[in-house]
């Protein structure tokens, strides 16, 4: 399932015709991390996963991405680490601020996230995750300007100091970890 969801958000991030690739793609790279973590627990300690714990429809309930990321890479600085805990925040506390003048940064937290996904996809299942035949995976950004705050103004209103937010906080956490994210 882990692979599945990550190949449907490659497939979505580069549609470039769609308004919310941005959201839509961390919506699912996330789950297939969530997914790809919790299977290389389970693997190396089968039912560690389990809390203990089951949903009003009697399902056993599992750990969740902080616990399995506390699990999978217990140093807080890990640049592996650090990149998805981006993804997640992007995906819990700014997908509404995902517009296409994030797509700059974003798309290089992105691109680290997805060659670190094809990494520990393949430790664990000695086999890539996708069938590469030719492709490449996601356009890669090379040239990138910040957008000024007045044209975040005139396109999104309201939300602009939001968004520059944003933008200068990703940008800041992308210098201070270097080439690690």
């Amino acid at each position: 399932r882990s692979r599945t969801n990550a190949g449907l958000a490659l497939e979505l991030i580069n549609r470039t015709e769609m308004a919310n690739r941005l959201d839509a793609f961390v919506l699912l790279f996330v789950t297939a991390w969530e997914q790809l973590l919790k299977a290389d627990l389970e693997h190396r300690e089968p039912g560690s996963i389990f809390t203990g714990a089951t949903s009003p429809m009697g399902r056993q309930i599992t750990i969740g991405l902080p616990t399995a990321l506390e699990r999978a890479f217990p140093s807080r600085t890990d640049p592996m680490r650090r990149n998805i805990e981006v993804l997640k925040d992007l995906r819990d506390g700014a997908a509404h601020l995902l517009v296409p003048e994030v797509t700059g940064i974003a798309s290089r937290y992105f691109q680290a996230s997805i060659l670190n996904y094809i990494e520990r996809f393949q430790g664990l299942a000695e086999e890539p995750p996708f069938r590469f035949e030719g492709t490449g995976l996601l356009t890669l950004g090379v040239a990138y300007e910040s957008p000024h705050l007045e044209l975040l103004r005139a396109r999104h209103g309201q939300s602009a100091a939001e968004v520059k937010a944003l933008i200068e906080k990703l940008e800041e956490d992308a210098r201070s970890a270097g080439n690690q994210q």
